[in-house]
């Protein structure tokens, strides 16, 4: 969804008079940061949308309709604290994300995402009878701990492993690391 679209279907879903959406600018187009996701539009959508809201407040109380531009890249470098690992925009992730981009289009991600939402794999985890470990960050973004002891509970002798970083995909630079490569390495050789 580009920003347009995501700042329209914000608006019209928070019940706010359309006419305003024509006092809107937004410029640019993703991607403006080395990320697999439309960072830029979420962070032109979301800004755009706030400062619309608060022109629109000004018009209400009798003040002429005020146009509200955006450039999408200021809002996503505004919005980088958001889009990052434990504050920062790790290098190891440009390659990554460039691959991304250049190996799915925006509606094959999004299906997948869709799809991905779907799958529950509960009843045939029950039936795995290889030996299995479970890694997990205590604080991760992306999928709750609790899935973790979900899975961790399905599989018959499972081992789940809680790792201290709220980080998805583990990076060589953080504590979590060291655990990771140690508990593979244990169970490897058991």
């Amino acid at each position: 969804m580009n920003a347009v679209d995501a700042l329209r279907s914000l608006w019209l879903q928070a019940g706010m008079p359309q006419e305003a959406l024509r006092f809107v600018r937004l410029d640019g187009a993703d991607p403006v940061l080395p990320s697999s996701f439309a960072v830029g539009a979420a962070a032109q959508s979301s800004i755009a949308a706030a400062a619309l809201a608060a022109c629109e407040l000004g018009h209400q109380r009798g003040a002429a309709r005020q146009t509200v531009s955006v450039d999408m890249t200021h809002a996503a470098l505004e919005c980088t604290g958001w889009f990052s690992v434990d504050g920062r925009v790790p290098q190891l992730w440009d390659a990554f994300a460039e691959l991304q981009r250049r190996t799915t289009s925006a509606e094959n991600a999004q299906g997948f995402f869709t799809t991905y939402a779907r799958i529950d794999v509960t009843e045939l985890a029950r039936e795995i009878t290889a030996p299995t470990l479970v890694l997990h960050a205590r604080d991760d973004l992306r999928v709750p701990f609790s899935q973790a002891r979900e899975i961790a509970a399905a599989i018959p002798g499972s081992r789940l492993i809680p790792l201290d970083s709220a980080n998805h995909l583990f990076l060589p630079d953080e504590p979590a690391w060291a655990v990771v490569v140690r508990e593979i390495e244990a169970f490897l050789s058991s």
